[in-house]
């Protein structure tokens, strides 16, 4: 079975200059990129720039170049684009810039690094409400931290209560239905010009009906007249109307 190399080129470092610790940072955003952690194997840091090589078995081939070719791309996964972003950012912190390529052939993805324009970030207050369910609550201040997760799964931990009050009512519904925390955050618009909440103060809540989509569109069809019997399937557009489609 035929290997496949690629090395992952980062200038201004040599194999005697990049550090131990920070090869292995390198490396594990590689594997990251490349996914297929089975069948992609660390090779060697070969001499001159700090050429860190790896081999594909063939069989994977295909699946990681569909990977990389996408990942400076808008559609790139969130996990490939990921990925390429940190190793974008490891190389700005370290006043580089890279590419993968083939080995003496053509470039197959570029690192800008250093040479990216730097985005401004700024922040922003806005009054919000955050939905999920309340997994993990505690601490001995005023302000009581709190791990909210929503219903796409999503951890957040950036939470906490204006008082130990409302911490107080918002404990008897650990892990319970979901609640929907009425507040304001604090907003960071990154260099990826996303948004991130860096914080979030929980001024008042409510308990949200846990009933099933299903359900709830069967008791609003069962109202006569109502415009919802005239769609084929009401969930489908129930469900446009939550993503703002």
């Amino acid at each position: 079975m035929e290997k496949q190399y690629l090395q992952f080129k980062i200038d201004g470092f040599t194999p005697e200059t990049l550090p131990m610790e920070r090869l292995a940072a390198y490396i594990s955003e590689l594997a990251a990129l490349f996914s297929n952690n089975e069948r992609v194997h660390f090779d060697k840091v070969k001499k001159g720039s700090a050429l860190l090589q790896a081999w594909v078995e063939a069989p994977a081939a295909p699946k990681i170049r569909q990977r990389v070719s996408v990942a400076d791309s808008p559609d790139a996964p969130e996990d490939v684009a990921r990925a390429y972003r940190n190793l974008n950012q490891m190389l700005r912190e370290d006043n580089s810039s890279g590419v993968l390529r083939r080995p003496k052939g053509a470039t197959i993805l570029k690192f800008p690094g250093k040479k990216a324009p730097i985005i401004q970030t700024f922040r922003v207050v806005e009054v919000g409400t955050i939905e999920g369910q309340v997994i993990r609550i505690g601490g001995i201040d005023e302000t009581v931290p709190i791990w909210i997760q929503d219903r796409q799964g999503n951890i957040i931990k950036n939470c906490h209560t204006r008082n130990r009050q409302t911490a107080k009512e918002l404990a008897k519904h650990y892990l319970g239905p979901y609640v929907r925390l009425e507040g304001s955050g604090k907003w960071l618009r990154n260099q990826d010009e996303k948004w991130d909440l860096e914080e979030f103060t929980v001024n008042s809540f409510e308990v949200l009906d846990d009933v099933p989509l299903a359900e709830a569109v069967s008791a609003v069809r069962a109202v006569k007249d109502n415009a919802w019997n005239e769609y084929e399937d009401p969930e489908a557009e129930l469900r446009k109307v939550q993503k703002g489609q």
